[in-house]
This record gives C-alpha cells, structure tokens and sequence, in this order.
C-alpha cells in the first residue's frame, strides 16, 4: 500500500493550477451558477483554500464569499445574469493566478518574514519573553523582593504595574457604581422610621379614672 501524499504549500499550488486550468476550459453551459461543473469546481477551490489555511497559510482568494449571480426583487435578463457571473469568475481567476505567481517568485509565503502583522508581532515578542524568562531571570532558591528589582527588566514591571493600577480602578469603579445604587434605592424607597413621633399628643381615655380622682 502507498503512502499518502503529504499536503503542503508545493501540492497545493499543483492543485490550483490544474483548477485553474480547468476554470479555462468551461464551455457556455459551464459558464453559470447553477452547472453542475462549475458547483463541482467551486467546491474544490473551497476546499482546497480551507485545507491549506488550517496550516496557517493565509489564502488572497474570496471565491468563498463571492456571489456568481445577481440576488435581488426584480427579473433579470440571462444577459445580466452572465455578465456577473463572468465578472465574479474573472476576479476568482485572477486572484487565484495572483496566488500562483507569488510562489512561482518568492516561494512558501510562510518561510521567511512574517506573512502578517499579528505573526510579525508574535515573533517578536515571544523571544523578548522567552529571554527574560530563561535566561535573564535565573531564579533562585529563595526569591525576594529585592532581587525582583534587581533582576526583573524594567518592561515588566511597568507591565505588573499597569495590571495593578487597572484592577484598582475597575474595584473603585464598581464599588462606587453599587454605592450610588443602594444610595438611590434608599432615596427614591425609604424605610418606615420605627422611633415614635413625639410631636404626637397622646389624648387620655375619658372612661378612665385616675387614682387621684378616686380620693
């Protein structure tokens, strides 16, 4: 039994380039949205740009996207139906050819620089942290205080401070944010005061006799 070829970025250019060739050859009854060997080319396109990007290679094509008819209210002449079709095939082709001729001249776009910012950002912070973890902070047996401001680079500690100071404001910020709530509740919603009102006369009850009078 043979052994499945591997999929990197080589034999996905080799596909592209036979579906493109493929794409060149459609007749006018390929040349719709709804044929059946354009569905079928469609599809592999997809496919093939999907299978390549979960290997974090980043795809200038949006055939995924594209719309080879025109959606909307209204009736639409076959004319007008084919000249979308044929300008979103067009913009396909020529970014797929775009893709092609990039690695014809300066080969797998991932070997080398950076292929995006966040990559390009990645690769160059993470040596930063991996130095100051590894190399520059031997970390002792016991560690002080003193020694972390020693030995700590300033950049971190600008960084521990910031993280610090956020959650000390976001703590003031909701503690205040409850207080002026239950400060309003007991505004708009006072409690019955339970201490007697003693600007109230109490009138004596007339069918009562006190000892006094009694005598």
């Amino acid at each position: 039994m043979t052994q499945p070829k591997a999929f990197d970025y080589d034999a996905f250019i080799n596909d592209l380039i036979l579906l493109v060739k493929r794409a060149d050859l459609f007749t006018a009854q390929d040349r719709t949205h709804d044929s059946d060997n354009f569905r079928q080319w469609q599809h592999e396109v997809i496919d093939l740009i999907n299978r390549i990007s979960r290997q974090r290679y980043r795809i200038n094509c949006y055939v995924q996207h594209r719309l080879f008819r025109i959606n909307g209210y209204g009736s639409y002449s076959p004319d007008d139906q084919r000249a979308q079709f044929d300008r979103a095939l067009k913009d396909t082709l020529n970014e797929l050819r775009l893709v092609i001729e990039n690695y014809k001249r300066y080969g797998d776009p991932n070997i080398g620089p950076a292929t995006s910012a966040a990559d390009s950002t990645r690769n160059s912070v993470l040596p930063i942290i991996e130095g100051v973890i590894t190399e520059e902070l031997n970390w002792p047996e016991g560690v002080t205080l003193k020694w972390l401001f020693d030995k700590m680079p300033a950049n971190i500690w600008w960084m521990l401070l910031s993280l610090l100071g956020a959650s000390i404001i976001g703590s003031f910020g909701a503690g205040y944010w409850v207080a002026t709530e239950i400060a309003k509740t007991e505004y708009l919603y006072p409690k019955p005061s339970l201490i007697p009102d003693s600007t109230k006369v109490v009138k004596p009850d007339s069918g009562t006799i006190s000892q006094s009078a009694k005598k």
